[in-house]
């Protein structure tokens, strides 16, 4: 009876011991897995004022961390390649221009668009400041070499000007070059003109490189891809709720958002902070949320981009357009 008893004891000892491996590994595997979805791997481009100084809040006060998720923040340098990634599974979400936002939807690659955090930042044509005084007008571009990032929002603002003219787009020589690449090919004449977005047309010019030919200006959009938000909707909400806090500490403590950005690009505190005061977004009492001027003028632009064959297919905003998340951001965070 000892023996039996004994053997029992260890027989329960032993199914103890497995049901606590069992469960220690069941943890292990579940605490990874929800490490894993807290992940929320997001597109931006720091050389693209306003939407810069946001990012650059939302990482250096942590609040997506003290909402409990994982951000992992990705650079790029234009819209397109944020593009790519999303399509790919490489991003979650990504910040783009109205363009690049466009041609996204324009793929039929299932995205929704929840906010804009860039309203009506400034875009330019550049000239050589050497050549200024022969290129004093638009038409003068004809036969000229013109730098310009390929799908990028400036590539838009590029043709529509020239349209504008009454000059043909083939009539230009126009050349795909990255934004970075730009100055450098300006300052040393290799082209006639550069198209670009803040900070570059406020860089040039301090830097007596370039002089604005013609300015516009466009808006910003965060693209979530749609089986991302289906599955994460409250991390979702997290980053449009991070958005807005970021925006509004922006718009309260301005000079700091700039040192932020200026310490990851390394430029020119005047200039990140002419540039970023283009964008009405850092008035106070302007939000994430896309308004109707802004969405009207997607539709434009889709139209504009269809005709000149840059896009395959019209897009309909306001079916990729879900409000929902900005509108409940707006409401909660002041």
């Amino acid at each position: 009876m000892k023996n039996l008893f004994g053997s029992r004891k260890l027989r329960i000892l032993g199914i103890v011991a497995v049901i606590i491996i069992v469960l220690a590994i069941g943890s292990t595997f579940y605490n990874a897995r929800m490490k894993q979805q807290s992940v929320i791997r997001i597109g931006y481009q720091p050389f693209w004022s306003g939407e810069a100084n946001i990012v650059a809040a939302m990482r250096n006060e942590k609040l997506l961390e003290k909402r409990g998720y994982q951000p992992v923040y990705v650079a790029f340098l234009a819209g397109p390649p944020i593009n790519e990634a999303l399509i790919s599974g490489d991003l979650d979400m990504g910040l783009g221009g109205d363009m690049p936002t466009i041609s996204l939807m324009a793929t039929d690659f299932p995205v929704k668009i929840i906010a804009s955090p860039v309203k009506s930042l400034r875009q330019a044509i550049v000239v050589d400041r050497e050549k200024a005084d022969a290129i004093l007008d638009v038409k003068d571009l004809v036969g000229k070499k013109v730098a310009v990032a390929q799908g990028s929002c400036s590539h838009y603002f590029l043709y529509k000007v020239l349209r504008l003219a009454g000059v043909d787009p083939k009539s230009v020589d126009i050349i795909n070059m990255d934004v970075k690449a730009q100055p450098p090919a300006l300052m040393t004449h290799r082209v006639d003109a550069v198209v670009n977005w803040e900070p570059w047309p406020t860089k040039l010019e301090m830097s007596g490189i370039g002089k604005i030919l013609v300015e516009g200006s466009f808006s910003g959009f965060l693209s979530v891809r749609e089986d991302f938000a289906d599955k994460n909707p409250q991390a979702v909400q997290a980053v449009a709720d991070s958005l807005q806090e970021a925006l509004v500490y922006s718009q309260k403590n301005f000079n700091q958002t700039c040192e932020w950005v200026c310490g990851e690009t390394k430029d020119n505190i005047t200039a990140i902070y002419r540039a970023a005061k283009t964008d009405r977004i850092f008035n106070l009492g302007e939000n994430i949320k896309p308004d109707s001027e802004s969405l009207r003028d997607l539709e434009e632009k889709a139209k504009f981009m269809f005709d000149q064959g840059l896009i395959q297919k019209i897009p309909n905003i306001y079916e990729k357009v879900d409000l929902t998340f900005a509108e409940r951001a707006v409401g909660s965070v002041t």
